[in-house]
């Protein structure tokens, strides 16, 4: 599905991977309380595999929404459409998972 997202964006993986790096980011920022959970949440590996499990799913969408639309859709259009058919990460997350992060 990658090569597919990369063909939709036209872009190269690195770029998209820094704007996948960015919503975890962002993400973790959300559900965390302090720098210390922010920290632990970016380096949890099983936050994250939940996580990126999440946004394959909004991201399968994306691609079956989009793909017929990829040649004629420039960069920042088809950026703008992924960024808001994975929007809906923000809304998503485990709490058991979440509850580990944020405990003292």
């Amino acid at each position: 599905m990658k090569a597919k997202i990369l063909e939709i964006l036209n872009c190269q993986s690195h770029t998209y991977e820094m704007q996948v790096f960015n919503l975890w980011l962002t993400w973790c920022q959300s559900k965390t309380n302090n720098s210390k959970s922010l920290q632990k949440a970016l380096t949890s590996k099983p936050l994250f595999n939940w996580w990126k499990r999440e946004l394959e799913k909004l991201e399968k969408d994306f691609v079956t929404e989009a793909y017929i639309y990829k040649d004629h859709l420039t960069y920042e259009t088809a950026l703008e459409f992924w960024m808001q058919s994975v929007e809906p990460i923000y809304h998503r997350f485990s709490k058991p998972l979440i509850k580990k992060i944020n405990e003292k």
